[in-house]
């Protein structure tokens, strides 16, 4: 099992099959399914889980991962390579549960997952895209040495309704 990072509380590491009671539990939530595209599901059911865990596992190299506290999957952080002339960058994206926000999970995993990126992979550069509303993860993003550097008007349709995206990079 593949871990990227770890400190005494918090783990980065592949998926694993037992992940989907706990995925589709904290996933389950309008609240994290306001700030994720459309692809994620809502309800998202342990099946959804279990489907989403297969896929995960079945890339090579590895591109989504679990954010783990005291041995339980509370979330996920993935990297999606670009492509062409832009073949040494990548956009990340994360989510964790509800229960779980306020307490530094998502800064820590976003700092660790963006360090090792840089510093093991041959990516030079990483974007990350979040709805306008969502200043915690603009402050996430802003915490671990990205910068904004554009902003999309109505880049995106979610809620019934148009909504500017904040493009963020970070580079090694």
């Amino acid at each position: 099992m593949m871990h990227l990072a770890r400190n005494a509380a918090l783990m980065i590491r592949g998926f694993q099959s037992g992940d989907a009671r706990s995925i589709a539990a904290e996933a389950d939530n309008i609240k994290i399914w306001n700030n994720m595209s459309d692809s994620f599901p809502s309800p998202y059911t342990e099946e959804e889980a279990m489907a989403y865990i297969e896929r995960a596992q079945s890339k090579s190299p590895a591109q989504d991962f679990a954010i783990v506290a005291a041995d339980r999957a509370i979330g996920g952080i993935s990297v999606a390579p670009l492509q062409g002339v832009e073949r040494f960058s990548a956009e990340i994206g994360y989510w964790i549960g509800e229960s779980y926000w306020n307490r530094g999970i998502a800064s820590w995993a976003v700092g660790a997952f963006s360090s090792y990126l840089l510093s093991e992979t041959s990516i030079v550069r990483l974007v990350a895209i979040v709805y306008e509303y969502n200043r915690a993860s603009s402050r996430v993003l802003e915490k671990n040495g990205f910068r904004l550097v554009g902003v999309m008007r109505k880049a995106a349709f979610k809620n019934n309704s148009f909504v500017d995206m904040l493009y963020y990079e970070r580079c090694g």
